[in-house]
């Protein structure tokens, strides 16, 4: 960074400004303007207020021009000087080529800590914007704010305006006095609000019981500090600060600078200081017990700023509905060609009158707003997407929620401020393929904190380009909150089927980046990217998505038409009900077959096979389809045929629960370890189980899932690898189906969602495992028709989905 103003300015300005009283014109312009021609400001009379405590009468006061965009001085000059001892001035007929400029003010004040006049001069100085004002005050507020907003200008690329909200949002915060506030240029020590309240008393904590030269020395180094950072990294002045506070509290100091500024009859009452005083002392506590925390580890009492990288420097934005200050961070990966700028924290916006899509769809964990300082806020799908927005949209209305389906297809702002919107899923993708791929992303992007907790060790981020992703878990229900401490997720635009939409997350336990599917009640995390909508990336439904390659084979495909052709079944690229699964193995593989004793029924099933590898397994060649609840009772009204119509299971097998799937029943009365499975129990499955199996066989556990991608290449193309030679084409999309390598002949079964509900028939899969998520939900395998890749999801227990079994 440039070297925006030294600190040698102060002692520059006032030897130029001794210089330039003696050779003033009477219109006391110096180096000024001689024509009118090109002035942004013109005759105009500068008044305001000079404060520490008011600068005595006979203090200096200049205003000098500076480039708003650059923040470069004109050689634009004008002096006045204090007019009485309470502040006051004017600087008369002021003529600038520029509408910015800095008012500066040297001289003695009254100190508020003593009532007296100090002995030695101060300098403080402002920055404002003059098209639309004519009265600025000085004080020191606006001199704390100086340095930053200058870098945000000249650094940042930040308009003026835009530098200076965000600069005093983040002195506010400094002091631990976050919150609305008036522009500094219009704060009064005297003044009857609460923003003028704050000035006073930041004014007294920094001033304390140090001289002159010691604020002036307290100043210098809040600016070494928070001009890049927007930080005050200064422990020690906090220090002696508090120590003041402490004995000044015990010496009643408080009430003789009250009554000091009283006894100058300069207004009726002193705004109350003392509560803003107190807001500091609070903030600087709470900041030492934060770090006394094992940071290490998820806590609701390290505050979100304390999470992100300190090697990162963040941009920051404000947003314009509320005021809020986010920070943002560009991610750039110049070898993947990839630059985009994201929130480096999770979207906290509830105003649900401005955007009533929130009414009743937003959330702070446990119901408590200060831990929405720390996780930001959890919204339902239908709130991210801002879904009354969408129905009222008079170009494209959309009717989207819970238990509708609306395919959007385009990019949406949602409840992102103006200029960003809330990612699609192909742009989380994208950002999973930049920073290596979904295998590794997840470690980029986690926080260098937070992510460790009981059980596990060392599981937190890299954080490598400052995205600060946390563990803040997700709402399953109103009085249910899942994960919180070991996986976050975020909203993506795209719905996925009815009842269900689409989303990013990251766990404590793996380094990977994974895309899901859950419902679209779930109360989860949103992180808005930059851009208005129409900039969204949307993943073309004729291509492959970035970092998936169709790995097929033409010549097993074509044998698959040969063989179907002589069928007296049209049997289809899509799917279709009408066509026998038989039709769909692979004519190239020899299957074996077995009878389920349960119920006599043959299964063909296959020896997955990869000598490289050292991977032999034995699997169903088709999803199981057994149904006595009498021998098996808990499949008693958990399991179920495609619209309850018997003919169909014949083509898909049986949907079940998780509970009927592991077999709940027989679980729970497992004399040796007796088990209470199921939805809204957590029993801590972690062995192998029969379930609903034949004996002989199991129920696969999520690594037998994950080690099959693995063996098969990996999870980018095993999709590809297990997927029937047919079946897997439909509407919208082309040439889906896969090479069924090895026999397994997965087909896009889809699953049951409730009664009514059935969803992604025809293009997706989904396959029980036996280990649980939560009380609610259970981990499950899924391959689409769009993608090669292979995934690893969890939902609901009460699920309706496909059972593979593998021998043990």
């Amino acid at each position: 960074m440039k070297k925006l103003i030294s600190k040698s300015f102060t002692l520059w300005m006032a030897i130029v400004s001794a210089g330039m009283f003696a050779a003033c014109s009477e219109d006391k312009v110096a180096g000024g303007i001689t024509e009118d021609a090109g002035l942004a400001i013109k005759n105009l009379d500068v008044a305001g207020v000079s404060q520490k405590g008011p600068f005595v009468k006979g203090s200096a006061v200049t205003v000098q021009g500076i480039d708003c965009k650059t923040m470069e001085f004109t050689d634009e000059v004008f002096e006045g000087e204090v007019k009485n001892n309470m502040g006051e001035f004017v600087v008369e007929k002021v003529n600038l080529s520029t509408t910015c400029a800095v008012v500066e003010v040297t001289g003695e004040y009254r100190s508020e800590m003593t009532g007296k006049k100090v002995s030695d001069k101060m300098t403080l100085r402002a920055l404002t914007n003059l098209k639309d004002r004519t009265h600025v005050n000085v004080n020191l507020l606006t001199n704390l704010e100086y340095e930053r907003v200058m870098y945000y200008v000249t650094e940042k690329g930040k308009t003026f305006d835009e530098a200076k909200e965000l600069a005093e949002r983040e002195v506010l915060a400094a002091f631990g006095m976050a919150g609305e506030s008036a522009e500094f240029e219009d704060l009064d020590i005297f003044g009857t609000s609460d923003a003028d309240a704050t000035l006073l008393a930041i004014s007294v904590l920094m001033q304390g019981d140090a001289d002159v030269k010691t604020l002036a020395k307290r100043l210098d180094k809040f600016n070494d500090s928070f001009a890049e950072s927007g930080k005050w990294n200064d422990d020690d002045t906090k220090k002696a600060i508090t120590d003041w506070i402490a004995n000044a509290v015990a010496k009643a100091v408080m009430d003789s600078i009250r009554k000091n500024m009283e006894n100058w009859g300069f207004a009726n009452e002193v705004p109350d200081f003392e509560t803003a005083v107190d807001a500091f002392a609070t903030n600087v506590s709470k900041e030492k017990n934060s770090d006394s925390v094992k940071t290490d580890g998820w806590s609701w009492d390290v505050p979100q700023s304390a999470r992100l990288n300190p090697n990162i420097k963040y941009d920051s934005i404000i947003d314009p509905r509320d005021k809020q200050v986010y920070k943002v961070v560009k991610i750039e990966v110049k070898e993947h060609d990839y630059s985009q700028v994201w929130m480096a924290e999770n979207l906290n916006y509830a105003d649900s009158v401005k955007t009533p899509s929130l009414k009743g769809q937003n959330w702070c964990y446990n119901n408590d707003e200060k831990n929405c300082k720390v996780s930001g806020r959890y919204y339902t799908w239908a709130a991210a997407i801002d879904s009354v927005a969408l129905a009222n949209d008079s170009k494209n209305p959309l009717n989207c929620g819970y238990g509708k389906t609306c395919g959007i297809n385009r990019g949406v702002q949602g409840i992102c401020p103006d200029g960003w919107h809330l990612p699609t899923l192909h742009e989380w993708g994208l950002l999973s393929v930049a920073l290596g791929n979904a295998g590794v992303a997840g470690d980029s992007l986690k926080a260098l904190t937070g992510w460790d907790y009981a059980g596990t060790a060392d599981n937190n981020g890299v954080d490598a380009y400052g995205f600060a992703a946390l563990p803040t878990g997700r709402m399953v229900s109103t009085s249910s909150w899942s994960n919180v401490g070991s996986n976050v997720y975020y909203w993506s635009s795209e719905e996925d089927g009815t009842y269900e939409a689409r989303y990013s997350n990251i766990n404590n336990i793996y380094t990977k980046f994974y895309l899901f599917q859950g419902s679209k009640k779930y109360g989860q995390s949103v992180r808005c990217i930059k851009g208005d909508p129409s900039t969204a990336a949307i993943k073309s439904s004729s291509s492959s998505s970035v970092g998936e390659t169709k790995s097929s084979s033409s010549s097993a495909k074509s044998s698959s038409s040969a063989a179907v052709s002589s069928s007296s079944y049209v049997v289809t690229k899509e799917w279709s009900w009408d066509v026998p699964k038989e039709l769909r193995f692979n004519p190239n593989i020899k299957y074996d077959s077995m009878v389920d004793p349960r119920d006599k029924r043959v299964y063909k099933v296959v020896k997955i096979e990869v000598k490289e590898r050292d991977y032999s397994k034995v699997w169903m060649a088709e999803n199981l389809n057994y149904a006595d609840s009498v021998k098996t009772p808990s499949l008693k009204g958990n399991s179920w045929c495609y619209h309850d119509t018997t003919k169909y299971c014949e083509v898909s097998g049986r949907y079940y629960t998780w509970a009927a799937a592991i077999d709940s029943v027989a679980l729970a009365n497992d004399p040796k370890d007796p088990l209470n499975c199921g939805y809204g129990k957590t029993c801590g499955l972690n062995r192998q189980i029969q379930g609903i199996c034949p004996d002989g066989w199991h129920l696969p556990v999520r690594d037998e899932w994950g080690w099959l991608s693995v063996y098969l290449g990996n999870a980018g193309v095993a999709g590809d690898t297990l997927k029937a030679l047919t079946g897997w084409d439909y509407a919208g999309t082309e040439d889906n189906n896969g090479v069924d390598a090895y026999g397994f002949t997965a087909l896009p079964t889809g699953r049951r969602i409730s009664e009514t509900n059935w969803s992604n028939i025809g293009s997706n899969v989904y396959y029980w495992t036996s280990e649980e998520e939560d009380a609610y939900e259970a981990q499950y395998s899924n391959i689409n028709n769009i993608y090669t890749k292979f995934y690893l999801y969890q939902g609901s227990k009460t699920y309706g989905q496909s059972v593979r079994c593998v021998k043990d």
